[in-house]
């Protein structure tokens, strides 16, 4: 009971999130970070996308690296999420 009350409160603070984010106000590094945190929190391919896009964007290298290097771990436990949810139905 308490687990759907907890996933329709991050349904609505994600929904409430992603106008503030859409402004061309914020550098790229800025939407990377908002949308790995969604991403993060609701292992949904579209935030993951968009934070993938916006790190294509970061002109500092270094900065670049780290945040693909994040994406690339994020993948990896989305996929075994994936993998888990499977193994449960089988």
């Amino acid at each position: 009971m308490q687990d759907n009350k907890l996933l329709e409160m991050k349904e609505s603070i994600v929904k409430e999130l992603g106008p503030l984010v859409t402004d061309d106000k914020l550098e790229p590094e800025e939407r990377f970070d908002f949308y790995y945190s969604i991403a993060n929190s609701t292992l949904q391919f579209d935030p993951l996308q968009n934070a993938f896009s916006s790190a294509k964007q970061i002109d500092d290298k270094e900065r670049k690296a780290n945040c693909l290097l994040k994406l690339l771990e994020l993948v990896s436990i989305m996929q075994e999420s994936t993998v888990d949810k499977q193994d449960i139905k089988s």
